[in-house]
């Protein structure tokens, strides 16, 4: 897992974590594009958009629950990674897992720049270098 002064180490938890956030953090950035789009724009692509917006609805509520569920979508991808780096612990004979250090550097800090970057997201989801390119 890691080497110190040539020295192989044991796969402690803050070594897990900085690898999961490495490796999986492509892959939820991307996830989290893709999703962000769909929920802003999922009523639109099939052409519900004029009834959505006719809805006696403010458009806080809307807002407030696409965001809600973008967060929770992102709580479970964490989650998965937080067990998959568990697991990875687990298989290389390391058995002092530091639940406590997960929860902070996953679902405190990591999720908390997710949710600002789904609060503060950047550019406009029609803008074609924001959107998917997989025509969906």
């Amino acid at each position: 897992m890691g080497k110190l002064f040539g020295t192989v180490t044991w796969p402690v938890t803050y070594q897990v974590v900085e690898i999961l956030n490495g490796s999986f953090g492509l892959f939820i950035a991307r996830h989290h594009r893709v999703l962000r789009r769909r929920a802003v724009w999922a009523e639109r692509d099939v052409k519900m958009g004029q009834i959505t917006d006719a809805t006696p609805l403010p458009n806080a509520t809307a807002f407030l629950a696409k965001l809600t569920a973008l967060i929770a979508i992102l709580a479970l991808l964490l989650g998965v990674v937080m067990l998959a780096g568990i697991a990875t612990q687990a298989a290389k004979g390391y058995t002092r897992f530091e639940i406590g250090l997960y929860l902070q550097a996953l679902f405190g800090f990591r999720l908390i720049d997710l949710v600002l970057l789904a609060v503060l997201a950047d550019g406009d989801p029609r803008h074609p270098s924001t959107t998917s390119t997989s025509g969906t």
